[in-house]
């Protein structure tokens, strides 16, 4: 019988994710930069999780709100700023939903096995979000989110880490998290991931086309 907490197979996820992209290579400059980035926010993100006891549907929600507000901001959609997430959240989804149909269909490796068993152990240990009591999380630890996700954006920027390489990984951690709240197949996920830099643009377009169509 398999007992292994949220934390543990958490962290187990995470392991294999490093261990199956260890071998890919960072040449350019913005590929090392963006590859720091993803590793801080993944890091934010575990620690949010494993070490801070965080909802996760609290964490997912905090990751598309910084997201939408660094989209608009750098596509000078400032009257989006204040569009309620009610609004733009399903419609992102929509988005990403719409363009992992259209992408290839990914090999079922060894290790897409792997991480497909823990992805299913895992959803296993999450409460049920389409439960209104399971996303009611207490202001203070919304708080704590909230803080920690812009501390991550803040501590990159002082860096000089370009801001367009933040949104790309909130966004990324953002569908990440939302494929494990929702409970979604990993297929759709790894479509996704194998797919990142033509989705990034297609996602890009969509979803400013989108918010600028609701201001």
């Amino acid at each position: 019988m398999n007992n292994k907490t949220t934390k543990e197979l958490v962290a187990e996820m995470s392991k294999l994710h490093q261990e199956i992209n260890k071998n890919n290579l960072y040449i350019s400059e913005e590929e090392k930069k963006a590859q720091i980035i993803f590793m801080r926010c993944n890091a934010v993100i575990m620690n949010l999780i494993t070490e801070q006891h965080c909802n996760i549907r609290g964490i997912e929600l905090s990751l598309f709100y910084f997201f939408h507000q660094l989209f608009v901001k750098q596509c000078e959609l400032d009257d989006a700023e204040n569009t309620p997430i009610e609004i733009v959240y399903p419609a992102a989804s929509a988005i990403m939903a719409n363009i992992a149909k259209n992408m290839p269909a990914v090999g079922k490796d060894n290790n897409f096995n792997q991480m497909a068993d823990i992805i299913s152990r895992l959803s296993e240990e999450l409460p049920d979000y389409s439960l209104p009591e399971n996303c009611q999380i207490p202001p203070e630890e919304v708080q704590i989110i909230n803080e920690t996700i812009m501390h991550f954006i803040n501590h990159a920027i002082r860096d000089e880490l370009h801001p367009v390489l933040v949104r790309n990984a909130l966004l990324y951690h953002w569908f990440r998290v939302s494929t494990l709240v929702a409970k979604s197949p990993e297929e759709i996920f790894q479509r996704i991931e194998q797919n990142w830099g033509d989705v990034i643009q297609l996602f890009d377009d969509a979803y400013y086309e989108f918010v600028e169509s609701e201001t």
